[in-house]
């Protein structure tokens, strides 16, 4: 199952319309409609929204393995997707998978990332 497929299996679950979580997320029902339909990669950004407003397991959303939702969410999730970013950083195959969820080399969403990060975390 693709990252696109995964993101509206997610959506159903949470019982949102596309317009509902486009709104929640201060984004364009085109764009979140991009994400579902694999015409775009998800920002790194919008992933960490989702983990930390929702509990989405970004694990799960990435490689499709483990429950869909975490246990914990806020700063619990934004850990996670930070440590998958360090481990991607060395292990190529996690690289891969952010890179296609995101549609675009790693590095180029890096700098972008660490300050959706920070900026959740204060």
């Amino acid at each position: 199952m693709e990252i696109f497929i995964r993101l509206r299996k997610f959506r159903k679950e949470v019982g949102k319309t596309q317009q509902e979580l486009a709104a929640r997320l201060d984004i364009s029902v085109t764009t979140w409609s991009s994400y579902e339909t694999d015409r775009s990669g998800v920002p790194i950004d919008v992933m960490i929204r989702l983990a930390s407003e929702y509990r989405l397991n970004l694990h799960w959303l990435l490689t499709g393995e483990g429950d869909m939702f975490g246990t914990g969410g806020g700063k619990e999730a934004i850990f996670s997707i930070g440590t998958a970013l360090k481990r991607a950083q060395s292990d190529s195959s996690i690289r891969f998978l952010i890179e296609k969820a995101l549609n675009t080399p790693f590095e180029h969403e890096l700098d972008s990332c660490i300050a959706s990060i920070n900026k959740l975390l204060s």
